[in-house]
């Protein structure tokens, strides 16, 4: 079991005073969020087997905790909860995916190894080494008919 010191920021008190309407996005967004941070968290119990690490490092939790919460302040009410998944090999790979397009961020459980952004449409594909930018700029390609 992985020991974590999290620190729960309190919220702040404009957004309690604000109206119902406001207030119901942002407890919808939350709503997100603790699902996915659900799914993550529940990965760190899954069991080894046959030469595989289904059950995520230290590093692999972190990061991907810290780049869901990252997300879902920059996406706000556009914020969808995505697929969290071991990638078996101490890592996580986590996707949004939006009618016949997907983004995924790959989370490597080794810190020797590169994390990665991949997305694809249809017979278009790519990716780069994960970046804030790149991902951010990623998720706007996937988010960009509901601008």
């Amino acid at each position: 079991m992985i020991a974590l010191d999290i620190h729960i920021t309190p919220i702040p008190a404009y957004i309690l005073d604000c109206p119902p309407a406001i207030a119901c996005a942002v407890d919808s967004g939350l709503f997100k969020l603790s699902a996915a941070t659900n799914k993550l968290t529940a990965l760190l119990d899954n069991q080894n087997a046959e030469g595989y690490t289904f059950k995520l490092t230290g590093h692999a939790f972190l990061s991907a905790w810290d780049l869901l919460v990252k997300m879902h302040l920059f996406l706000g009410d556009r914020f969808t909860t995505p697929s969290i998944v071991s990638d078996g090999e101490g890592g996580v790979d986590i996707e949004w995916t939006r009618n016949d397009k997907e983004v995924l961020m790959g989370i490597r459980g080794d810190t020797c190894k590169d994390d990665f952004v991949y997305f694809q449409q249809g017979a278009s594909y790519g990716g780069e080494n994960l970046s804030l930018p790149y991902i951010k700029d990623r998720l706007e390609w996937l988010f960009q008919d509901e601008l």
